[in-house]
């Protein structure tokens, strides 16, 4: 009798299993963002919204990863437990990085483990008060659960007779993770929006982390093989280039470089941008919008289009090549001004493990790099190497070397968090009626930032017009800053196409004969651009990169713009014999580095 009893409770506690990860997901599901009344409302969507698909799909998910640790443990309060700490370190993660950029915690975040306490500056804050709430409750349900089990539960031995239904429960398991979240389009064979910031909010955040498992994979691209690579390379045309001098090269990615004059009801004592809205109307300097692949954060993958050519739709959302794929040498423009008899240098007032830059300035080819651990006493800001000081670091390198120079570099200055008091002394103040306080200090912090951004650029205007030697002075933005959510575009109303675009300034102390530039294009395209303007040769497999870039001058993950200046949805570009040519070039260079020489 005692025995049939015990093996009734387990059947309970098998059942209790199911019932507490759905507790597990609807809690977690509430630790979204700082509503948690509004968030109580998931009974309602389950009931009359479509979004119940979504919340099905993440409690399938969490069921699957019940099973599979159900079938490696066969102690229930420890299945529960091991679930439970998995869970809320990615709810947790996910919810502080959704609240400093708007992005969920993914997969292959975690290959920036090293850079965790980095990370965690930019944008920690206290946990909400739902979130100190739900744990609580959770961490309550757990020790009720203990306690019961041990008045009631006496522990048998595992037995294969027993335990039989471990065998199914990781197969199906492993079948249902595979088919959700990893399986190639997974997410239009379930019907689903691979969108992050709308699924965050639709299925929480570990129903968004799973789903990518399968970011993880690079698919291998239809009709990848020599013969199709060396095909592409004996049909490209030798590009008549004219016979003059290479110009020095300055190349700066501008740290969450925007134009804040486009934030509506909103004005500021100075134009931020007063220097660069005159120099634009120069007829040596070229300028236009960027349109980067990232909003609020992801400075390496913009830097990654900037340094290869390459182009980040080919790369799934949220992947960053410099932590997942670079780890060899490989094709860059780097090295083709290295081939051309530049110099090159790479320089980033951070620290030198960030996003591996270390390593990877040394794959892509920089013969020499700088970081904060190279400078003595910089000058601060903000907590962060000041965007005066970087130019003075540039012209320091401009003048260490002789010969032609390619000087590559990314700023820190305005990187987030843009909160309290950052600066002793303002030189600009933000007017609004529109703003609560915190908001206008993180702009009055940013524009600042801006505002600096703007003066360094013409201190390096100013030094390149008293040297001899032809150089051409680039600057670009990475990404639109993250100031209290995302909630000042909304409000100024900011297209799809508006949270992508930054500014590019191309400015020389030489005439610059052609301005046949598109105003609109993408960092790859920007770089194609540069080395036009240089006068080098581009390497054969970079000129199918251009056609690609003549015909879609900006390309992302969310939208392409066509050459008559049209925004198209991205599907539908994707089955173009050009884009997949360029797609099978991407694969070889950047994955598999097997048929493309290192040039």
């Amino acid at each position: 009798m005692e025995e049939k009893k015990y093996k009734k409770f387990n059947i309970i506690e098998g059942l209790w299993g199911i019932i507490y990860t759905f507790i597990l997901f609807y809690f977690t599901y509430l630790v979204l963002d700082d509503y948690f009344i509004e968030n109580l409302s998931f009974f309602g969507y389950l009931l009359t919204n479509r979004l119940r698909i979504y919340l099905f799909v993440g409690f399938i998910i969490m069921l699957s990863i019940f099973f599979i640790i159900k079938s490696l443990i066969k102690d229930n309060l420890k299945s529960n437990v091991v679930l439970t700490i998995i869970v809320l370190i990615i709810t947790f993660i996910s919810y502080y990085k959704f609240k400093a950029l708007e992005l969920p915690f993914m997969p292959t975040d975690i290959l920036l483990v090293g850079n965790a306490g980095e990370i965690a500056s930019f944008g920690l804050t206290f946990p909400s008060i739902s979130a100190i709430v739900i744990l609580v409750l959770i961490i309550t349900i757990l020790v009720l659960q203990k306690i019961i089990r041990k008045k009631y539960y006496q522990k048998e031995k595992i037995s294969l007779k027993t335990d039989w239904y471990r065998i199914p429960l990781f197969i199906i398991g492993i079948i249902a993770l595979y088919n959700i979240c990893i399986a190639p389009n997974r997410f239009e064979k379930l019907g689903l929006e691979n969108n992050l910031g709308n699924n965050y909010y639709w299925m929480g955040g570990n129903g968004v982390f799973f789903m990518h498992l399968g970011d993880l994979y690079y698919p291998v691209p239809n009709n990848y093989n020599q013969e199709t690579i060396s095909k592409m390379e004996e049909e490209t045309q030798i590009q008549d280039i004219a016979n003059k001098d290479n110009p020095n090269v300055i190349y700066i990615m501008n740290e969450s470089f925007a134009d804040p004059n486009k934030i509506e009801n909103v004005s500021y004592s100075v134009n931020p941008l007063q220097n660069i809205d005159k120099l634009k109307e120069e007829k040596n300097c070229i300028y236009g919008r960027t349109i980067t692949p990232v909003l609020g954060g992801g400075t390496s993958l913009p830097e990654f289009e900037a340094l290869t050519g390459l182009s980040s739709y080919y790369i799934e959302k949220q992947i960053f090549p410099y932590t997942s794929y670079i780890t060899e040498d490989m094709n860059s423009i780097v090295r083709v001004y290295n081939n051309n008899e530049y110099t090159t240098i790479g320089i980033h007032p951070n620290t030198e493990t960030f996003y591996n830059r270390k390593d990877v300035y040394k794959y892509l080819g920089f013969e020499e790099t700088i970081f904060l651990e190279d400078m003595e006493n910089p000058e601060m800001k903000a907590e962060k190497v000041s965007d005066n000081e970087f130019a003075d670091q540039i012209i320091k390198a401009y003048e260490d070397i002789e010969g032609k120079k390619f000087i590559f570099g990314v700023t820190m200055q305005n990187h987030m968090p843009y909160k309290g008091n950052l600066y002793e002394n303002y030189d600009i103040e933000v007017e609004t009626s529109e703003l609560q306080d915190n908001t206008k200090q993180e702009l009055k912090n940013y524009v600042q930032g801006i505002y600096d951004s703007d003066q360094m650029y013409m201190k390096l205007v100013n030094y390149f017009k008293n040297t001899d030697e032809p150089t051409i002075l680039v600057m670009f933005g990475d990404h639109l800053p993250s100031i209290s959510g995302f909630g000042l575009y909304k409000n100024s109303n900011f297209s799809s196409l508006d949270y992508y675009i930054t500014p590019y300034i191309i400015w020389a102390n030489y005439d610059i004969e052609e301005k046949d530039i598109s105003s609109y294009m993408s960092p790859s395209y920007l770089s194609i651009n540069l080395l036009k303007m240089s006068n080098i040769q581009l390497p054969w497999y970079l000129q199918k990169f251009e056609e690609l870039y003549i015909n879609y001058p900006a390309i992302n993950n969310n939208f392409v713009i066509n050459k008559d200046g049209s925004v198209l949805k991205i599907e539908k570009i994707k089955n173009e014999d050009l884009v997949n040519d360029c797609r099978i070039l991407q694969y070889d260079l950047l994955i598999k580095k097997k048929y493309i020489q290192i040039q």
